[in-house]
Order: structure tokens, then sequence, then C-alpha cells
């Protein structure tokens, strides 16, 4: 914004105002002091979001039920750091979303991150191989579970790939079908 741009605008758009420099100078430094509002509060809630996935990554690995980031995590995170840092740290913590939806949502999205993670060094990959195995859940109903090996910085890696749920009928070509359905569905 040069001065001379401001001065015609001003002349054009409000010729009957003058507005004197105290009045410029005054909204710059309040411009100003939004935009360090703006990075103060986007700081806090990059850290808040960080925060979100880390505690529900470790919950997706403990396996607990997902309401224990809301019911125990949160507040005993808020008990442990009232006392050596005091209130100031209990705010910033406060805003750190623990909600069951949450978490499942984010526990959703590092798994597709994780997926897409794995499909990049397998397409990367001079050669792959690929293990199918079909098994039976607690329900006895049909699971086809499959694993990768594939070369990832010169040394071989395996994986599990999915376990994808089989219909009733689970004969070869219906195993091909199952797999085949989903590896086209990554893909794309």
């Amino acid at each position: 914004m040069k001065p001379s741009k401001l001065l015609l605008h001003l002349n054009a758009k409000h010729p009957g105002e003058k507005k004197s420099l105290e009045y410029f100078e005054r909204k710059k430094r309040e411009h100003e002091g939004q935009k360090k509002f703006m990075r103060a509060t986007t700081s806090i809630k990059e850290n808040a979001l960080r925060a979100s996935y880390l505690v529900a990554y470790r919950i997706a690995k403990t396996k607990k039920p997902f309401t224990i980031g809301e019911e125990l995590i949160l507040p005993a995170t808020k008990d442990i750091c009232h006392e050596p840092l005091g209130e100031a740290a209990v705010e910033k913590i406060a805003h750190v979303p623990l909600s069951a939806d949450t978490v499942t949502r984010r526990i959703e999205e590092i798994a597709e991150d994780i997926e897409a993670q794995l499909f990049e060094r397998i397409n990367a990959s001079p050669w792959n191989a690929l293990q199918v195995d079909e098994s039976t859940d607690i329900d006895k109903k049909a699971i086809l579970l499959a694993y990768v090996r594939y070369l990832y910085q010169e040394n071989v890696h395996e994986d599990f790939l999915c376990a994808l749920p089989l219909p009733t009928n689970t004969t070869g070509a219906e195993l091909f079908k199952s797999l085949d359905g989903y590896i086209s569905r990554q893909l794309k």
C-alpha cells in the first residue's frame, strides 16, 4: 500500500473527508495488533491440533475406548499441568480437542495417511510380493488377510496390507475379486 495510491483513493472515493496522519497511524497499529493476535491464536490451535493427533495415536495403540481421551486423559493432564505450571498451562491444555468423535476422526485420518504412505512405498519399489491368507474372526466370518513385501531404501520390508471381509462362498475368484477391488480403490 503505497502512500501515493492511498492519497489517490482518499481523494477519489472520499473527497469530503480529510483524515489526519494520526488516523492512518492508529489504523496501522490496529492492523499490526490484529496480525499478532491471529498469529498467536493460530499457533495455539496448531499446537492443540498436533497434541490431539498425538493423543489419538496413543489411544489407538493402547486399544482403549476412544472416550478415554475426554474422560481421563484431558482431566488428568489438566491436573498435572496445574501444579507445576499454573493456570495458564491449564487454559492451553483445555483447547486440545479429545472428544470421542474427534479421536475417532483423528485415528481414521492417521490410518488413511499410513495406508497412503504404504502404497507410495509399494509403487516406488522395483518389485513387490503379495501374500494372502483366508481366516475367520471370532464371529466365524471369513476374512482375507493380505501382506505385502517390497523393497524400500535398499531393505526388504513386510507390512500388513489389509483385512477384507469375504462373502459366504470363499472361492478363489471371490478372493481375487475382493483383493482386486481393494487395490483398485487405493490406486485411484
